[in-house]
This record gives C-alpha cells, structure tokens and sequence, in this order.
C-alpha cells in the first residue's frame, strides 16, 4: 500500500511540473511600442490610394511591432491596446472612431515569441473622401493580468528616468494629391540636394511615372517622425538626406533612377506624350524621344 501512496505523489509532483512548465509568464513582464523609445509618441503614415489602380483601397491592415520587457512564455498573451481618448484640432484631421474607422483585428505576444504583434484594420469610409482628409487613430497600451505598461512599477528597478512608450498614431489618408514626405523635405534651396532637385515639383503623374519605373512602393518614400528624431542634425533636411542615405545608399541612385524613367517614358510614349519638366538635376524627359 505504502508503495502505490508513493507512486501517486510522484506522479502528482510531475503533472504540477508539467502545469508549471507551460504557464510561464511572470505578472513583471511589460510591453511597448518598439520605436517609441524614452517616452516618445511614434507614427506611421499611410496612404490608402493604389498608384497603379483607379479606385481607392477599401481598407489596409497593418502591423505594430510591440516589443517586449521580460520572459517568453509557452502561451499566447493579449495585448490590452485602446483607443486614446484626445482631441485633435489639426486643419483636416480627424479622429478615428474604433469600429467606424479602423478596426484592432489582434494584439498578442504569441507563445514562444520575444516581441508582440498589434494589428490594426484601416477602412477607407467616406471622412477621406476629400484631398487632405486624413485620419488620426491613437492608440494606447493599458496594463492587464499579463503585462504592465509602466517601467518603474518593476521590481528592482531604480532608473527613474526612463519613460512610457504606450502610445502610437497611425495618420491615413486617402490621396495621390500628397507628396510623400522624402519627396518634399529631403531637399534644400541653397544647396538643391533632395529629390526635389531630381523630380522637381510633385505632381500625382510624376510620382506615377516613377514608382512604376523604379518599382518602389509609395511607403519606401515615407518615413516616421520617430526616425527623424533619430537623427542628430538639426535641420530636417539633413536628418532626411541620413535617412534617404541609408535606405537608398546615397544620391548615386539618381543616376540609375534617371535612366529607368527614360525607358519608361519611351515604353509608354502614347500613354505620356508631352515633355515633362523634371528637376535641376534631370530636366526635361521627352518622350517619345528621350534626350
């Protein structure tokens, strides 16, 4: 008898192992947006019109990358992420109601994973109807039975001056009307550098051509505020020109650019059959006869 008492607590003692093994996660764990660092507010911009299509995009799903301050786990754990209840008073800007304007499809750290996934559905609904219409969903991370959101309620920590990284802004719009951001402030006047200098002013065509010939996205000529901040100059320019630097390999692209745009153009000489006024740098590309 004393022997099948014996064989039972053991088996006990396994199976609570076991249990303990799988539930892993620790009520210390924290989450926050990855490029939010010290308390800063990100962004991310997108724009819902399709170059290479007519009609306007219903809706676009994105993806945020939470990421993660302690253990992984042997389970998926839900991200607590709300709608921040502000105000915006900015020209056009509109605040995005949750379940009209967009939709949070999931938020979780899946299991095994060390960093989590927000994902959040935009809907092109009739408030971007209008050029310059745009679009402001606020999100925030809120503590639940899984993760805080607040750095120094950890146990052990003393650098109080590290902040909160909860809060994302998703801005979106709806329009070829507005230039991507690096087409615009990746220049400068007196030193004409910038795409500015290559494209010249934006036009909704010009940026057709382009994408097409290059085969860039329109997202590759945006960036976050957040990656400006990165930057240590200070003028916008020249944190621009790092960033285009670092994510095209410097202005000798242009060249290559320059060249794919003249045999678009002579490939497509009854679809664009007047000579475009291109920047300092590129002048005029005629078509069909390309100079």
């Amino acid at each position: 008898m004393k022997k099948y008492i014996v064989l039972s607590l053991l088996a006990a003692f396994l199976i609570a192992c076991e249990h303990e093994q799988v539930v892993s996660y620790s009520v210390q764990d924290r989450v926050y947006f990855k490029h939010g660092d010290n308390g800063k507010v990100d962004s991310m911009y997108v724009n819902l019109k399709e170059m290479n299509t007519v009609e306007f995009k219903e809706d676009s799903i994105i993806d945020i990358e939470i990421s993660l301050l302690g253990g992984i786990a042997d389970i998926d754990r839900p991200i607590n992420v709300q709608l921040k209840d502000t105000v915006i008073a900015d020209g056009k800007k509109y605040m995005a109601k949750k379940g009209a304007d967009f939709i949070i499809k999931q938020a979780f750290v899946a299991a095994g994973a060390s960093k989590g996934i927000v994902q959040v559905q935009l809907l092109n609904s009739g408030k971007l109807k209008n050029n310059g219409d745009t679009l402001i969903a606020y999100l925030k991370l809120l503590e639940n039975d899984m993760f805080l959101t607040d750095y120094n309620r950890q146990k052990g920590n003393r650098d109080k001056e590290i902040k909160n990284s909860t809060e994302f802004r998703v801005f979106y719009f709806s329009s070829i009307n507005v230039p991507p951001r690096m087409w615009e402030e990746f220049y400068h006047e007196s030193s004409r550098v910038g795409m500015k200098a290559y494209l010249g002013e934006y036009t909704p065509q010009k940026l057709e051509i382009f994408l097409a010939a290059t085969g860039l996205s329109l997202a590759s000529l945006e960036y976050t505020q957040e990656e400006l901040d990165a930057q240590p100059d200070k003028e916008i320019y020249k944190k621009a020109e790092r960033i285009f630097n670092s994510r095209f390999g410097g202005t000798k692209i242009f060249a290559r650019w320059k060249a794919l745009v003249q045999f678009y153009l002579q490939d497509n000489e009854d679809k664009y059959p007047e000579p475009i006024q291109w920047g300092v740098w590129w002048n005029t590309l005629h078509t069909p006869a390309v100079n």
